[in-house]
Parts: C-alpha cells; sequence; structure tokens
C-alpha cells in the first residue's frame, strides 16, 4: 500500500510539475504578448502622430492660399473701384464744362 500511495504521490507531482512547466509557459507567452502589443500600440501613436502633423500642415497651406485668393479679390474690388472713380472724373469734369456752356448759350440767346 505504501507502494501505491508512493506511486501516486509521484504521480501527482510530476502533473503538478507538468502543471506548473504549462502554466510558466502560458505566462511567458502572455508578457511577450503584451510586449508586443505595447510595442504595436507606440508605433501606432508614433504613426498617429506623424500622419496628424503632416494634415495639420496640409490645412494650413490650403488655409493660406484661401485667404491669399479671399485678399486678392477684395484688392480688385478695391482697384475696381478707384479705378471707376478716376475713370468718372474727367467725364464729371467735361460734363460740367458742356453744361456751363449750355448756360453761357442761353444767356446770350
Amino acid at each position: 500500500m505504501i507502494n501505491v500511495n508512493k506511486r501516486i504521490d509521484e504521480g501527482l507531482n510530476n502533473v503538478n510539475k507538468r502543471i506548473d512547466e504549462g502554466l510558466k509557459n502560458v505566462n511567458i507567452r502572455i508578457d511577450d504578448m503584451k510586449t508586443e502589443i505595447n510595442q504595436s500600440t507606440y508605433d501606432l501613436k508614433s504613426e498617429l502622430k506623424d500622419d496628424i502633423k503632416e494634415l495639420r500642415s496640409i490645412v494650413n497651406f490650403a488655409l493660406g492660399g484661401i485667404i491669399t485668393i479671399i485678399a486678392s479679390i477684395f484688392g480688385l474690388i478695391a482697384f475696381i473701384i478707384w479705378d471707376r472713380k478716376t475713370a468718372i472724373a474727367p467725364l464729371k469734369k467735361e460734363q460740367n464744362e458742356i453744361k456751363n456752356k449750355q448756360i453761357i448759350l442761353e444767356k446770350t440767346i
């Protein structure tokens, strides 16, 4: 009977050792997976930061272009208004001269 108990104890010890080794292997795999996931997360964050920087530069460039176009439109409108005033001034002067000549003619008649 002692022999049987001894064999059972040895068998249980062997099973316990195998279970412990299996658990150690599982823990090692879990640790490796955690390390791999952490590295992947870090790499992903780095890529996202780079992509965000690139997007910001593109948006800033586009915004600068839009602002330049809007400023050019306002400049063109200002130039058109100034040009109209300078073009109309001689016509007004000529119109006043014609009115004055017409008044003089009416007075002489």
